[in-house]
This record gives C-alpha cells, structure tokens and sequence, in this order.
C-alpha cells in the first residue's frame, strides 16, 4: 500500500509556507506522495492559491516526496500552459510529478469567467487537451485544428519530455466521451 496526503489550496493553505511545512513533515514521517487541490475558490468567495506555485515551494524544499495537483482540470487550463509548467515542476522536482487530471466538478470555475460549465464540453476539451499535451511532451512538431484548440507547427514547447511519472486520470459521471488515449 503506498500513502499520499492530499491538501487543499484554499484558506490557510493559500500560503506554500504552510503546504511546505506539511510537505516536510509527511516526508519526515515517511509519506510516499504529496497533492494540492486545483480550484479556484475566490469564485466562491474564499482565497485560492496557485497549486503549482505551492508545489514550486514543495519541490525544492523536499527530496523524496511525489509530487501532483489533485486534479488538474483540463479543460480550465490552456494544454500549452499545463505542458509547460509541469515540465518546468518535473525538472525541478527532478522526476517526481504525477499528472492527475479530469473534468473538473465544480462548473461556477468555468461558468463565472463566461466558460461553459456543461460536463460534455468539458469532456470533450478534456480529450482534445490530452492529445495535445501527448503531442506536446512527445518532442515531434505539433500542428492540431479542433472543435476547441489550435496548435500551429510547435515543437520542445516544454523543457523537458514529459513528466517522468505516471498519468492519472480522476473521473466521476458520465461525461467522458471516449476512453482516454494516453500518452506512451
């Protein structure tokens, strides 16, 4: 059995203070793998911090711990960015990112910066992002037209491959429209 503490990042864990002085003692203590949330609460009228500038903070004040967001909602971040600065973490975490990404369940994060909050939307950006993060992390020349992005002949649009660790997809409902095809 492996153990991860999942923590959030809204309240007083806006702060990476607080998140690295959690990270350093689950380490201290054994813990196998360290998640902040990726929401954003102040939509809801509580203080959000920025979950990759929380683990920014976590990776380089701990060695051994893994590293993700829990769970990344794809649809509400750009795939160019989420290729990016997960890569940017994984190098810094030297290989200790894990992906977790989904649809994101909490609809007023989109809806109240004019962004659709219908599940099947999501779910259909979801698939699309995926596929552009795979071409993204690849290290080929990425050229893609869809329903909701466009890549023009982009290639080493992160600093390094890919994050070293696995991909993980969290999913609850009925709103995925295929199975996911993951990369490598």
């Amino acid at each position: 059995m492996r153990y991860g503490i999942v923590t959030a990042n809204l309240g007083d864990y806006v702060d990476p203070r607080v998140a690295v002085r959690l990270a350093r003692a689950a380490e201290a203590a054994g813990w196998e793998a360290f998640f902040v949330w990726d929401h954003l609460g102040f939509v809801r009228g509580v203080p959000s911090g920025d979950p990759c500038v929380i683990l920014s903070a976590v990776a380089s004040s701990t060695t051994l711990l893994k590293l993700g967001l829990a769970v990344t909602p794809l649809a509400r971040r750009r795939p160019q960015i989420v290729a990016n600065a997960l890569a940017s973490l994984d190098l810094l975490s030297a290989g200790r990112v894990i992906f977790e990404v989904g649809l994101g369940g909490m609809p007023e994060e989109f809806t109240a910066f004019g962004e659709s909050g219908h599940a099947k939307q999501r779910a259909a950006m979801f698939d699309e992002g995926l596929m552009i993060l795979d071409g993204l992390w690849s290290g080929e020349t990425v050229t893609h037209r869809g329903q909701h992005y466009a890549v023009e002949g982009v290639s080493g649009a992160a600093p390094t491959s890919a994050p070293s660790s696995p991909i993980q997809i969290g999913m609850r409902g009925r709103a995925r429209l295929a199975p996911p095809s993951l990369p490598r």
